[in-house]
């Protein structure tokens, strides 16, 4: 088969396609999200999938209800041409085959349902007719289609696959076994096959279940066995009965008991309760005298405590009187005071109502007078003073904010000096942390380069070691294989002793039989025998029974030799021949190996095989070794070059501070050294940044100090013209004393006006004065007298009250002298260590609750009468429903189980002979078969060695075409071993060998994208090669994988055709328009001629 073209329509996220293929080599190339895989699938859908599957609900184009259109040209052998022309949905699909002779013109072959069945036909891939019972559901797939259509998601997935587990239909096999010429069959061979297959089937399912049919032969044999089941299972019901009402009895008298372990803690309940009220009774008495005595000591310490108030109050009322009577003293000697001051008054009075007073206040206004002219030129002259004085104060502050400023500019350029110097400082010790970093990176790969090489010796050392314990491997696999007779049988040879006891056994079994046998002893005589085969215990006299199955032999003294066999003649001679067979062909192997039975030579044979696998095991493990070692020493010869690397970078740190470079690397810990030097290099950016903002800060202090220099310059000449030098104590001290002076001015000259105002009405105000001042004085001492007499009124009460306390104290004194508080607090102290010694109740006791105790203790009572009921009913139940007859009838229905199912198992082991005879011939068919598996394993085997430039062994390939694994150094290693990139290589050339060998098209999705470019280039050329006789389809977003330059289309160009047209590009962005995507053009694909 061969593709021609393909269109593609509203089919996934595809709008619309339309690509053509040549003969050879065809690589579509596009970017990742074009639809490569989309337009893979559709050629899968067009050539597997009916368009009425559920499964075309995949396709639908995701920004369209179009339904998915795919039209597919393909050439057969024959030279005839097909167009399969799907439109997928289960409303509005269709699908129609088209025939062509000239491949121009195309008219309809088959519709709907049976294209599918055509396709399946012609392509013979193993996929069964959608028509056909068990037909796959959904997108079929088979071994072939899953090698030639393979999903890019799934590369390495047909290392796994089986024709046996994938195929619906035995086609793909034919078609391999003829592409392959594997084998032919051999007509007796296949008549023995299918007489055994036949009686298999009339037994078992296809699937190995049993049948269960009437014409089964099972049927008979099983309704006997279920016919003797249900009896049983009647009787096991009554027997059931029986035990039912055993443990209904049983549990009535576990009901029984619970109910008397109820009644019982009842009882104790009750108890607990009347115990508890007991408890509660006679605590509440000692509470109640405890109560009393707490009372009575309380109502003593309230007399002591009001006898001590009572004297605290007689001491402050003692306290008040001393206070009263000191204040009477006072008031009696302002008394006095204020008399002496009258008689002053009175002659104050006189005095001013006299002559030479008058002439007194005249002299005195005109000396007020002169005063108050010569204040008010002094208030002149201070004015101007001060006014000077502000100017030169407003000069002095100028200077001194001046003289600030520079001392701060002076501050600022010192620090902007000293951050300039501290940030040159950081940036200087960056670089050279970054001179550092340098050093560290070169500490840091001969650290590197020392592991390396310490890693190199301890390879060597593990090389050694692995050599040696390979060897004592191989040792130990030679020891084990000589340990192992040669002799011993193999598989083959158990195998047919297993069929050879089988067959005894069934014949031994068909003897049927069962005979029961008594000896009458007519006088006195010996009698030994044995029966089946066992020796018999006959008493010494009297008579002798017993009972055989098969049969028995009597020696009767030495008078008699009897020997018995069960069953008819053919059948007996039938199981003497096996017995002998047995003795010549088992026997004397059993004899020769020392052991009793079959059981123990298999079970000498098992341990023979697990010692060969033990062995095998070892050998591999030493292969395993030596392989690992071969490996390693490729890593070992990196080391003269490690050596020389490490040589190079320590000359290198010659005269570096290497030690402060090892510091710095201990202390970087996770942080890279890369990340470290951008660390740096960004802090020393940004201590260029602040060296410069210094620099600009220090430039710009040192112009403003200049003109603050001017300033100060300028305000200390104005000071001079002035002539205001600042005192030793500051302009606002001489402000002050201006303040000073001018307040003490002022208040002279009002002062000097007061008085001069005072001077004129002296004389009237001067009489009012005295006249007024006598009349206050006589006022106060009439208040003075009336306080003096209330005073004495307060003296008097209080001494009294002291008086009355005095007395009340004396009684409460006698009262108290009676009191013994000492002996009530010991009573108290007394009761309550006799309350404490009292134990406390562990419940709270109600009435309530003592009746519902007594309730209990009832109700207790009658369910135990109840259960005790119960008892007897049960006893009386299991009387009746049980009884010996059932369990004999159901011992008799054992027994007779027993026999129905050997007869069943009788059955069972003649047709598990025919269908152990049908795996033993597909065992032989399947050996035959191999021969397939190898017809396709070879040239794979071949390609892949050439490859891997013989790394690996030999693929090997399973008769259902499982790729099992490869066989290196005598061990088969799983394929799942390999590399994920080295999986898909393997996978690739088992794809293309078998498209080579049935001539078909391949198509692969992006199969090596894991693949190195030297193995790229390996499988460019082999695709190339196969050009002329293989069609292989390439979809790839990396292209150049494929094709070399000179095969890719320009810039332009849809496609290219090279090689006479057997290798061909197109560019699937020219021709493949995506849904919802207008800026694609959809242009088809001119044929190359």
């Amino acid at each position: 088969m061969r593709l021609s073209r393909v269109e593609v329509e509203h089919f996934g996220c595809i709008r619309r396609a339309v690509v053509e293929f040549g003969p050879g080599l065809n690589v579509l190339f596009g970017p990742n999200d074009l639809g490569k895989s989309t337009l893979a699938r559709s050629i899968r859908a067009a050539l597997l999938l009916p368009h009425t599957s559920s499964a075309a609900q995949d396709f639908v184009e995701w920004d369209s209800d179009e339904n998915p259109r795919v039209k597919l040209t393909l050439e057969l052998p024959d030279r005839r041409t097909w167009r399969i022309e799907k439109r997928f949905g289960s409303s509005g699909g269709s699908s129609i085959l088209r025939e062509s002779t000239d491949g121009q013109t195309f008219s309809p072959y088959k519709k709907a349902r049976e294209v599918d069945e055509e396709l399946r036909t012609m392509l013979g891939w193993g996929i069964a007719s959608p028509a056909s019972k068990g037909a796959p559901r959904g997108l079929p797939t088979s071994f072939l289609a899953q090698v030639l259509l393979g999903e890019q998601a799934d590369v390495a997935g047909v290392l796994q696959a089986t024709i046996d587990e994938h195929d619906t239909d035995p086609s793909g096999r034919e078609r391999l076994t003829g592409a392959l010429a594997a084998f032919a069959q051999d007509p007796l061979f296949k008549s023995i096959l299918n007489v055994a297959q036949g009686e298999v089937a009339r037994a078992f399912t296809a699937k190995g279940n049993r049948r269960r049919g009437q014409t089964s032969p099972f049927r008979e044999v099983g309704d006997e066995v279920k016919r003797v089941t249900e009896e049983l299972e009647r009787l096991a019901r009554r027997v059931a009965e029986s035990e039912n009402a055993r443990r209904e009895l049983a549990e009535c008298n576990a009901e029984l008991l619970k109910q008397q372990e109820v009644r019982l803690e009842a009882t104790e309940k009750r108890s607990l309760l009347f115990e508890a009220k007991a408890q509660r009774d006679a605590r509440r008495v000692v509470e109640e005298d405890l109560r009393i005595a707490c009372e009575r000591l309380e109502e003593e310490r309230a007399e002591v405590a009001a006898l001590r108030e009572k004297e605290e109050l007689l001491a402050r009322t003692r306290a008040e009187v001393e206070e009263a009577k000191k204040a009477h003293e006072s008031l009696i000697g302002q008394r006095d005071d204020l008399a002496a001051l009258g008689r002053c008054a009175e002659e104050t009075l006189r005095r001013a109502k006299s002559a030479e007073a008058e002439q007194a206040r005249q002299l005195r206004r005109g000396e007020l007078e002169k005063r108050l002219l010569k204040l008010d030129s002094s208030l002149e002259k201070l004015v101007a003073e001060r006014a000077s004085a502000t100017k030169a104060r407003a000069l002095h502050a100028e200077l001194a904010k001046a003289r600030e400023r520079r001392a701060e500019l002076e501050s600022q350029r010192e620090m902007n000096e000293r951050v300039a110097e501290d940030v040159a400082e950081r940036k200087l010790q960056g670089e050279h942390q970054l001179e550092l970093v340098d050093v560290a990176g070169r500490l840091q790969e001969k650290r590197r380069l020392a592991s390396s090489i310490e890693e190199c010796e301890r390879i060597g050392a593990d090389i050694t070691a692995d050599r040696a314990t390979a060897s004592e491997h191989a040792a130990r696999a030679r020891t084990l294989l000589n340990g192992i007779p040669a002799d011993l049988p193999g598989a083959a040879g158990i195998a047919g002793m297993k069929q050879l006891a089988h067959e005894l056994e069934v014949a031994e079994a068909k003897l049927g039989g069962g005979l029961a046998v008594v000896v009458e002893r007519l006088q006195s005589v010996a009698i030994v025998g044995t029966a089946d085969g066992s020796e018999l215990d006959a008493p010494p006299g009297g008579r002798v029974s017993f009972e055989a199955t098969r049969g028995f032999a009597l020696q009767i003294g030495d008078v008699a030799r009897i020997s018995v066999r069960a069953g008819e003649k053919e059948v007996r001679e039938q199981e003497a021949a096996l017995r002998e067979r047995w003795k010549t062909e088992v026997a004397p192997q059993l004899e020769a190996f020392g052991v009793a039975d079959l059981d123990s030579l298999v079970a000498r044979v098992e341990q023979a095989e697990g010692v060969r696998r033990e062995a095998g095991e070892s050998e591999a493990a030493a292969s395993s070794l030596r392989e690992r070692a071969a490996m390693r020493e490729e890593q070992l010869a990196k080391l003269p070059a490690l050596r020389q690397e490490l040589e190079a970078v320590e000359r290198e740190l010659v005269g570096k501070p290497v030690e402060r470079a090892a510091e710095m690397l201990d202390a970087l810990g996770d942080t890279s050294l890369a990340d470290h030097r951008i660390e740096l290099k960004r802090r020393l950016s940004i201590a260029q940044e602040r060296l410069e903002c210094a620099r600009r800060a220090l430039s710009e202090a040192s112009t403003e100090a200049s003109l603050v220099a001017e300033r100060l310059e300028r305000t200390q000449s104005d000071i001079a013209e002035l002539g205001m030098e600042a005192p030793a104590s500051g302009l606002d001290e001489v402000e002050a004393g201006f303040c000073k002076r001018e307040a003490d001015l002022v208040s002279e000259k009002e002062s000097i006006t007061v008085e001069l105002d005072t001077t004129v009405k002296e004389q009237g105000t001067e009489i009012e004065t005295a006249e007024a001042e006598l009349a206050r004085l006589q006022a106060a001492l009439e208040t003075s007298g009336a306080q003096l007499t209330e005073s004495a009124s307060e003296l008097d009460a209080l001494r009294e009250n002291a008086s009355r306390l005095d007395g009340e104290i004396e009684n409460r004194r006698a009262a108290v002298a009676k009191l013994d508080v000492d002996t009530a607090s010991r009573t108290v102290e007394e009761i309550t260590a006799r309350l404490a010694e009292l134990p406390v109740p562990m419940h709270d006791v109600t009435e309530e609750a003592l009746m519902q105790a007594e309730r209990d203790v009832e109700e207790a009572q009658h369910a135990y009468d109840r259960a005790n009921d119960a008892v007897r009913k049960a006893e009386g139940a299991l009387q009746t429903v049980g009884g010996q007859v059932v369990l004999e009838e159901q011992t008799a229905a054992k027994d007779a189980l027993r026999l129905a199912e050997r007869k069943e198992h009788e059955v069972e082991l003649e047709y598990d002979a025919w269908k152990l005879l049908v795996d033993k011939l597909r065992e032989a068919e399947n050996t035959e078969g191999q021969h397939l598996g190898e017809a396709l394993g070879q040239p794979i085997s071949e390609r892949f060695a050439a490859l891997t430039r013989d790394r690996y062994g030999k693929l090997e390939v399973a008769p259902n075409l499982k790729a099992e694994g490869l066989r290196v150094a005598g061990v088969l290693r799983d394929v799942h071993a390999l590399s994920v990139g080295t999986q898909e290589q393997l996978a690739t050339l088992l794809r293309l060998a078998v498209a080579e060998h049935i001539q078909t098209t391949l198509v692969l999705d992006d199969h090596l994208t894991q693949t190195d470019p030297e193995r790229g280039a390996w499988f460019r050329d082999v695709l190339r090669n196969h050009a002329s006789t293989t069609q292989v389809i390439v979809l790839t977003c990396r292209p150049e994988d494929y094709l070399g330059l000179e095969d890719l289309p320009v810039e332009g160009e849809v496609m290219t055709a090279r090689a006479g047209g057997l290798v061909r590009a197109t560019n699937l962005s020219k021709v493949l328009e995506r849904g919802g995507d207008t800026t694609v053009g959809t242009r088809e694909v001119q044929p190359v001629g």
